[in-house]
């Protein structure tokens, strides 16, 4: 996928010795910074993380933030790349991360940029991720990234036992939006930006790709199925939140609608998670109880 981006770099790119120059600083800040942190954090936290995660994750970096263009940027690349990090080695509860490592970087990175640089161009547009229009049928473009991750969820997907999350997010999020664009004024305009949205590939990078990470994805269809169908419903809110009225408290949560639903699903599929690890441990302690009581009832 990145190969095939870059390339579309290269065919299409108007300025092309300019764009070549900072998608090659991205790299830099994205992987290059991303392998350098993997030494070193090896080395003095003495965990052993295995690397094609870590270059997972960068290459995540890499196809959604935009290129930099000014020092400024690349040191905010540079600080999600971090942040990426830090969330894989210091963000984890019993040797997984609370949330999805390359989408916590970003958002927080985001965050970081709007608080603190307001004026900064960094953004996340998603570049890597719909390129290379092929054809186009009526008002929908076919893009090569479009065929690239269709095959990779026909081919890829299946041996990570994830198919019922992507299945849920994608159902769930075009069934809410559709009630969503009739509540619009303008509904013929909103189902034209509904189908742009979903003829895309981005939505399904998203989901074959970050929304099913292994480590902050449940693994049985049954819960797949109901963290699939909440983030597809917190994606759906912030994404047509002015129809529905809700206020914009922070605008980068609702710009970064993606990884914001992601974080919020992987924080609650933790909580979910941590209360039924301690109703069994309270199902375990009253039987073990019982059978204390039982035991010296007969005794006595």
């Amino acid at each position: 996928m990145a190969v095939a981006a870059v390339t579309a770099q290269i065919v299409f790119s108007t300025n092309l010795e300019t764009r070549l120059l900072a998608i090659f600083i991205h790299f830099l800040a994205t992987l290059g910074v991303g392998t350098l942190l993997y030494g070193i954090l090896q080395s003095a936290t003495g965990k052993k993380k295995n690397y094609a995660n870590t270059l997972v994750a960068c290459l995540i970096l890499f196809l959604v933030i935009a290129p930099p263009t000014t020092l400024q940027e690349v040191g905010l690349v540079a600080l999600a790349t971090i942040l990426t990090m830090l969330i894989k080695y210091f963000g984890t509860i019993h040797g997984k991360p609370l949330v999805n490592p390359a989408a916590g970087g970003m958002l927080l990175s985001v965050a970081v940029a709007a608080l603190v640089l307001p004026n900064s161009y960094f953004a996340l547009d998603w570049w890597g991720t719909s390129f290379w229009k092929l054809f186009q049928i009526d008002s929908v473009q076919i893009r090569l990234s479009l065929v690239l991750i269709l095959a990779w969820i026909v081919l890829g997907l299946g041996k990570w036992r994830r198919s019922a999350a992507l299945l849920a997010f994608v159902v769930t999020a075009l069934t809410c939006q559709i009630f969503m664009a009739f509540l619009a004024e303008n509904v013929e305009t909103q189902l034209g930006f509904l189908l742009y949205v979903f003829s895309d590939s981005t939505i399904y990078f998203f989901a074959a790709v970050m929304l099913i990470e292994p480590k902050t994805s449940p693994t049985s269809s049954q819960q797949q199925i109901i963290f699939g169908g909440i983030i597809g419903v917190i994606f759906s809110v912030l994404n047509y939140h002015y129809i529905l009225g809700i206020p914009q408290l922070f605008s980068f949560f609702y710009n970064s609608y993606y990884l914001t639903a992601l974080i919020v699903g992987n924080l609650l599929f933790f909580l979910w998670l941590q209360w039924t690890a301690l109703q069994k441990a309270k199902s375990v302690s009253d039987t073990t109880s019982k059978s204390e009581k039982k035991l010296h009832i007969a005794k006595s």
